[in-house]
Order: C-alpha cells, then sequence, then structure tokens
C-alpha cells in the first residue's frame, strides 16, 4: 500500500505549523513597544539651568514609567556642550528652544516672528547635523525684558522701545541682570542695543540666571532683567514682560530633540513623549523653576509630584 497520503498530510501540517510560529512571532514583535536591551540606556543631557535639570527628570521619570532604560548625564554644565554631545550622538535626548538653536546653533541673524514657522526650518535643517525635533510644548519660548511693575508704572515703560528713550534721553543708569552668555551676543543684549540705539551702562551690569534675575528685579538689585514671559505667572503680576515692538527676540519653542539613532531605534519615541509636551504648560513648568530655585522640592520629588498630578505616570 502507498504512503504518500500520509506523506502529503504530515507536509502539510508542518507547514501550517511553520505559518502559525511565523504569524506568532510577528505578533509578538508588532506588540514590542518598550526597548529590549536595557544596557544601553536613552542618554539625556541637561546642562546647570534649573529649568533644563528639571526638564530631564520629568523626561526620564516619564519614560522609565515606559518600560525604557534611561540615564540622566547633568556634567555637561553649559548649554553648548549639551548640544554639541547631542550631534556627535554621544547623549541621545536634549530639550532645546528654537530661537536660540537657529541663531547659536544654526547661525541665522535674521529673527523669524512665526513659532509654527520657525520649528519648520529649525526641524529641517537640524536633520542634516541628524538631530530630530519632536513635537513642541503649546506655548512661546520667546524671551524679552522684564521689569517689576511698580518701575514699568513710575518709569512710564511698555515697550522696549519706551525703556531705550528712558535710557538715552532721562536715566542712563538702570541696571540690567542678564546671564552671562546672553549679554556680548549679536542674539543678546548687544544685538537688542543695536536695534533700538541705546546703551546699558557696563557698569550696572549683574551677571546671573533668570530664576535669580526675577528675584532681583523684586528687590530692587536690578531694574531690569533677560526672561521669558512664560515664566512670570507665579510672581502675581509683580513682573511685566516688555512689547518687543521690532521684533528683535526671535519666536520661539521648547521641545525635546533626540539624536537620529534614538529615533532608529525607537520609532515610536515622537508619539510617547508627546503625552509629556502636551501636558507641560507654562504656568506648571514656571511654578515647578520657582520651587526649585527657592530650595522648597528636591528635583525627583517636584518632577514625580507634576507626573502623578497630570496622571502621566504610574497608570
Amino acid at each position: 500500500m502507498s504512503n504518500t497520503p500520509c506523506r502529503s498530510s504530515l507536509r502539510s501540517s508542518w507547514m501550517l505549523g511553520a505559518i502559525g510560529l511565523w504569524l506568532l512571532l510577528l505578533l509578538v514583535a508588532g506588540c514590542r513597544t518598550t526597548p529590549s536591551r536595557a544596557d544601553q540606556p536613552i542618554i539625556i543631557a541637561a546642562d546647570a539651568r534649573t529649568s533644563q535639570q528639571l526638564l530631564a527628570e520629568l523626561t526620564a521619570q516619564f519614560l522609565r514609567d515606559r518600560g525604557y532604560a534611561v540615564e540622566i548625564r547633568t556634567g555637561l554644565q553649559e548649554e553648548w556642550m549639551t548640544r554639541k554631545a547631542l550631534e556627535t550622538g554621544r547623549v541621545g535626548l536634549v530639550w532645546q528652544e528654537t530661537g536660540h538653536t537657529w541663531h547659536a546653533h544654526l547661525n541665522h541673524d535674521q529673527p523669524i516672528t512665526s513659532e509654527t514657522e520657525l520649528f519648520r526650518r529649525v526641524k529641517e535643517q537640524d536633520r542634516l547635523n541628524r538631530i530630530i525635533w519632536l513635537n513642541p510644548c503649546n506655548w512661546s519660548a520667546r524671551m524679552s525684558l522684564i521689569v517689576a511693575r511698580e518701575t514699568a508704572a513710575d518709569l512710564r515703560l511698555a515697550s522696549i522701545t519706551d525703556l531705550a528713550h528712558h535710557i538715552s534721553r532721562t536715566d542712563p543708569n538702570l541696571a540690567l541682570c542678564v546671564p552671562e552668555d546672553l549679554y556680548d551676543t549679536p542674539w543678546g543684549i548687544r544685538g537688542l542695543e543695536r536695534v533700538y540705539r541705546f546703551r546699558f551702562k557696563e557698569s550696572l551690569v549683574r551677571f546671573m540666571d533668570h530664576g535669580d534675575a526675577y528675584q532681583g528685579l523684586l528687590d530692587k538689585r536690578c531694574h531690569v532683567a533677560v526672561g521669558y514671559g512664560r515664566e512670570l505667572s507665579p510672581y502675581d503680576g509683580a513682573l511685566v514682560a516688555l512689547r518687543d515692538a521690532n521684533a528683535f527676540f526671535p519666536a520661539s519653542s521648547l521641545a525635546p530633540t533626540v539624536h537620529a539613532s534614538v529615533l532608529g531605534e525607537y520609532p515610536e519615541m515622537e508619539r510617547i513623549l508627546a503625552e509629556l509636551t502636551a501636558s507641560l504648560d507654562a504656568r506648571s513648568l514656571a511654578l515647578m523653576e520657582q520651587q526649585l530655585d527657592v530650595g522648597q522640592g528636591r528635583l525627583d520629588r517636584v518632577a514625580q509630584q507634576f507626573l502623578r498630578d497630570a496622571e502621566l505616570v504610574g497608570r
């Protein structure tokens, strides 16, 4: 008796089993959304600024909650160091602002007044550096000159033009508080003075970061500071941003940026981090920064509390 039908049946069963195993493997691979190589963590870099330290901690806790291996690297003290480390791929993720990147790293002098247009152009050009800009926060990170509301009322200042006229024609003795890296640069105070045709006295310039500068305005160590309108909400109206009629300070958005190799390894990263940026409103970020600047909380706990309140972790 021939055994051909039996062989055919066995062959068919084997093929069906192989196809089933192949489909199962595809299904398992498709369901994996977290990294499988925990020995190669995503490295998040932050410079010494409070805002950078906070954003790095928020991102690290958020990604760890979703199963990613993450390492924070804070030994890079200056902003240009974190940028260079990202360009070379030594770190995988850095939070950046489009306005500063446009001037300082992509070497453009012409400001762009639209956040949407600037983001598009920075994202397009930075691809050549293998830097990928992910979804930005939905509020402006534009800089301005900040004064105490009391000073604005006393000196009748509503705009940078008003300030320039006051210093040039009435009283040149107004003290300025500014981060050192924003002073002697074309996109900082030196450029602003050329555009608005006035000059701060060098002897009245105080170098300090934004948080200290805001406090300096309140305790009258300085009359003017360089800062961000988004950071003023914790001060309950005591500080105001002067209108920039000549649009010297460019539009700017805050966003996580990753090296192309990270997005190649984890293509879902853009979708996942969009949850964080969508929940990170300007007021909450400013309140957390102020809390840390005055020593009212530990970095990890402040970040954890926000993420829990926003229901971004522990789900």
